[in-house]
């Protein structure tokens, strides 16, 4: 079973992911999450969240590596995005 604060990294993710590529395509793309395939947690000033996930963009299967930080003490943004590669 996944932590309850590794889906909300992976959700969090996909979710500025979209906008990224909604921003730069012009497009109403659809990014969903599909699953997380593997995830790892380094404790910094915060936490970062190494995700692998299976996504589906437009319909198709896609595979991911996402980074997400998360500093619970930050009430205006906890989550921040630093790395998304598509593999």
């Amino acid at each position: 079973m996944t932590k309850p604060e590794v889906v909300a990294a992976a959700h969090f993710a996909v979710a500025e992911q979209t906008k990224v590529i909604q921003k730069e395509q012009k497009t109403a793309t659809k990014l969903s999450l599909v699953t997380i395939i593997s995830a790892e947690e380094q404790v910094v000033s915060g936490m970062n969240y190494h995700l692998t996930l299976k996504v589906k963009l437009d319909g198709k299967l896609k595979k991911a590596e996402a980074t997400v930080w998360w500093q619970a003490w930050n009430k205006e943004a906890p989550y921040r995005l630093t790395s998304w590669k598509w593999k």
